[in-house]
């Protein structure tokens, strides 16, 4: 049965297939907006760049190396250290 508004005739079945289309837009719409919201909480590749470099700070293989850094400066001090005494003693011998 058409219907008819003065300017053009449509079908109830077009009718219902344009109401069904405006319908899935709006819920797309919906789905859209709430998507680009949860975008902005995403991180992006610099931010996580970012937070590798603080991880690999903080891992124990970085903890490792700076307390081996410690040890070697610490041992490198004491044989410092060590020589001086030997040579000032070898003064007081001679």
């Amino acid at each position: 049965m058409p219907i008819d508004n003065g300017q053009e005739t449509r079908s109830l079945a077009e009718i219902r297939a344009l109401a069904e289309v405006a319908t899935d837009i709006k819920y797309m719409r919906k789905e859209l907006d709430g998507i680009t919201r949860q975008l902005e909480n995403v991180a992006t590749q610099d931010d996580v760049k970012e937070l590798r470099k603080e991880i690999e700070a903080n891992s124990p293989s970085a903890l490792f190396s700076q307390v081996t850094r410690v040890a070697v400066g610490i041992v490198s001090l004491a044989a410092a250290v060590g020589v001086i005494i030997a040579i000032l003693k070898a003064f007081k011998a001679i």
